[in-house]
């Protein structure tokens, strides 16, 4: 068999992984922006400001996890990545607001916000 015969998979999740890695770069850095802020003012704009900020940051890594089932090739790696990275994702949101979009129902965040369609 001639191994120069047999055309590599083609890898599309390659592309979208410094993308994945930069979207949670910058969120995540929006969010902790926002809680210092928050810290400092204590006013509940500053408050919604950031929810708004870990909202937008679970419905993106949701979107991405999306995403990546789109992708065809290998995407082991890309999943295994950004499963890890919900589940830091979820910790941070837990410590940062009590509230765990994996582990509770959408009933038990204060403003019964929907995280998690799971």
């Amino acid at each position: 068999m001639n191994m120069d015969r047999i055309p590599l998979p083609v890898h599309n999740s390659e592309a979208l992984e410094p993308a994945a890695a930069h979207f949670v770069g910058v969120q995540w850095k929006r969010c902790e922006l926002l809680y210092e802020h928050w810290q400092k003012t204590d006013d509940y704009m500053d408050q919604l400001s950031f929810e708004s900020a870990i909202e937008s940051l679970w419905y993106g890594m949701n979107a991405l996890q999306q995403l990546m089932i789109a992708t065809c090739g290998s995407t082991a790696h890309f999943c295994m990545s950004l499963g890890n990275e919900m589940q830091t994702i979820n910790k941070y949101i837990l410590e940062r607001t009590g509230y765990s979009p994996i582990g509770n129902r959408p009933d038990d965040h204060r403003l019964a916000v929907t995280m998690s369609n799971y």
